[in-house]
């Protein structure tokens, strides 16, 4: 009963703000996901799967599988089969038995898991995943993110006043954009689908403050700040707040300082909710060696050449030799160029965020291909830890709002009777285009963490000597995966060591060391001195590929056990070792009494402010 009070209420506020019945609303979310189901209909149909074949677990691929081999339709996928899978499955079968996710006992000796940013426990758009993390339930729940965002994109143009039609080639052209395709299989996107929702709700609190709007605009924040990946929530805020700067303006003066507590009020209590990760987190990461360290690569100054931009009409695999970068389509690009000339040249009184729009894209386009004057707003505090070549969400969902407005502006030419079908038109050719961008095939269906043998080889040694660690050799059993298998692997992602750990597991004979970084811990050789701290660590078993031979002169001290898809070495004379007790409980703790104690008091002092209405 209650439940369906609020769905009501809520479809009633976006009716009433959106100036849009019901089953239209109803009607463009039905409309944008069967373009996505089409667009990915190998998957929706269970011929392909979205998950990487590079699954950490085996050189060449997931134990067992046979299918194609195709080129990887993402950018990064062996971030899904090296971190996000074995970490997730670790994570669910923490909450299925009844205990919190805080501790991971299975890498480097012993490292936190709670405070991994990549692995957030306590997110809710993530709360699917840990009921069931089943291959099946990866392919809906990465098409669901996606639909989100284009549906989010599509209220937020409706919001901006584009018709239907319009609105929906914006909700397509951020849905189906390269930045969301490339990079699908990544947790910062966790943070970037719910942006065009918070600028709408946040767009709606500042135009006519209600509590409804109040409450909407904290939880879409809330949810971004507990999305997992700063980097992306930094930029995704700097959109924000000009877009608050530029409703603020058209505010009468006695009304713009209590609708900026009214803000205030919204962010306080997003960051207070979060508190319960972000705590933890912050601890680890200043005692913790990263990849986006300042100059950098991947800090905020880098940038990429002015070449790279050939990427955004067309897909990033068929662009030469330029450095990939994520596309846009050529229609939404001249839709959208055509869109902030309308909004230039235009008088109308709501052309002030595509104004906006307009120069986000600019700006954009400037700091991530390096254009002089432009590398200071990567040497800001905070944000010189920003890699904005990856995180450039608003540079997307501007170009696809544009995109919107330009289609607007440009059936709205064509007459009354015509203005449809052209805006059928324009919308099929944004769709049909960007549906032939996307990279592809994927590969097909298969379960990246079925165990090979060797993997059951391990488990059933390690049960006979449990105080014993493996090592793998190369890139043979990458680091994070064996916590998938509940196997003790003495490696961990250098992003998240702990700087104790960092010096006393790694120092000396595979740590990453300035200025270059390498990703993963890896023991790419191994002589006499490495072989003894390896057993000071209480490694017993070296995980290697076949045809691994270690040097004559460490004849003796190995020999050979398990022979088969890996070679599995035995390691004489290893230590006890017990790992690392856990750490970060009193963070932890301090961080789930703000998120207890202040985030309520911040949420009733919003919902109580004179501005807010019923």
């Amino acid at each position: 009963m209650i439940s369906s009070i609020l769905v009501n209420r809520g479809i009633g506020f976006l009716a009433d703000h959106l100036k849009l019945k019901t089953n239209n609303y109803f009607s463009g979310l039905l409309v944008l996901g069967l373009l996505l189901a089409i667009t990915f209909l190998p998957v929706t149909t269970g011929r392909q799967s979205l998950l990487p074949i590079q699954s950490g677990v085996l050189p060449d691929g997931p134990f067992g599988y046979t299918g194609p081999r195709p080129a990887p339709a993402v950018f990064d996928p062996a971030a899904s089969a090296i971190k996000y899978y074995p970490l997730t499955k670790y994570a669910s079968e923490c909450w299925k038995q009844g205990a919190l996710p805080f501790w991971n006992p299975f890498a480097g000796g012993g490292t936190p898991l709670l405070a991994n940013a990549e692995n957030f426990a306590l997110a809710p758009l993530r709360l699917p995943l840990y009921a069931s993390p089943t291959p099946a339930m990866w392919n809906a729940w990465w098409l669901a993110r996606l639909l989100l965002a284009g549906g989010l994109a599509f209220l937020l143009a409706l919001r901006l006043s584009l018709p239907f039609l319009p609105a929906l080639t914006a909700g397509t052209a951020y849905m189906l954009s390269g930045y969301m395709v490339l990079s699908l299989n990544l947790f910062h996107l966790d943070v970037d689908i719910i942006l065009p929702g918070f600028l709408l709700a946040l767009d709606i609190l500042l135009v006519t403050p209600s509590r409804t709007a109040f409450l909407a605009s904290t939880a879409a924040w809330w949810l971004m700040c507990l999305g997992g990946s700063q980097q992306a929530l930094a930029v995704d805020f700097v959109l924000a707040l000009a877009w608050a700067a530029v409703r603020l303006a058209r505010i009468p003066q006695i009304k713009r300082s209590a609708t900026v507590r009214l803000v205030g009020l919204v962010l306080a209590a997003g960051i207070a909710g979060a508190m319960v990760h972000w705590a933890p987190m912050f601890e680890l990461m200043f005692r913790s060696h990263h990849l986006h360290s300042a100059g950098s690569g991947r800090s905020g100054i880098a940038a990429i050449p002015p070449s790279s931009m050939l990427n955004l009409p067309g897909n990033w695999a068929a662009t030469g030799n330029s450095i990939p970068f994520y596309y846009a389509g050529l229609s939404v690009l001249l839709l959208a160029v055509f869109g902030a000339i309308s909004a230039w040249r235009g008088k109308s009184a709501g052309r002030g965020p595509f104004l906006l729009l307009s120069g986000t894209v600019v700006v954009e386009l400037a700091k991530i291909f390096g254009f002089p004057g432009f590398a200071i707003l990567g040497s800001l505090p905070l944000f010189e830890l920003v890699w904005w070549v990856k995180y450039c969400a608003p540079l997307f969902l501007a170009l696809a709002l544009l995109a919107g407005f330009g289609a607007g502006a440009l059936t709205a030419m064509s007459g009354r009777k015509s203005s449809e079908f052209a805006a059928v038109v324009i919308l099929a050719l944004v769709w049909g285009e960007l549906t032939l961008l996307r990279p592809g095939p994927h590969a097909a269906p298969h379960d990246p963490l079925t165990p090979a043998p060797y993997v059951q080889y391990l488990q059933k040694q390690q049960a006979l000597a449990p105080d014993k660690y493996l090592c793998g050799i190369g890139t043979a059993f990458m680091p994070m995966t064996a916590t998938a298998f509940h196997l003790k692997d003495i490696r961990m992602e250098d992003t998240l060591i702990d700087g104790d750990q960092y010096k006393t597991l790694y120092e000396g004979f595979s740590a990453p060391k300035a200025p270059r970084y390498s990703m993963f811990m890896t023991l790419d050789t191994l002589d006499r001195r490495r072989l003894e701290i390896l057993r000071k660590l209480g490694v017993r078993w070296l995980v290697a590929e076949p045809g691994w031979k270690p040097l004559p002169a460490l004849a003796g001290q190995l020999e050979p056990g398990y022979q088969g898809e890996m070679n599995v070495w035995l390691v004489s004379g290893s230590r006890v070792f017990h790992g690392f007790p856990p750490r970060g409980k009193t963070a932890f703790l301090l961080g789930l009494w703000i998120t207890l104690l202040i985030t309520p008091g911040l949420v009733m002092a919003g919902l109580r402010n004179p501005s807010c209405k019923l």
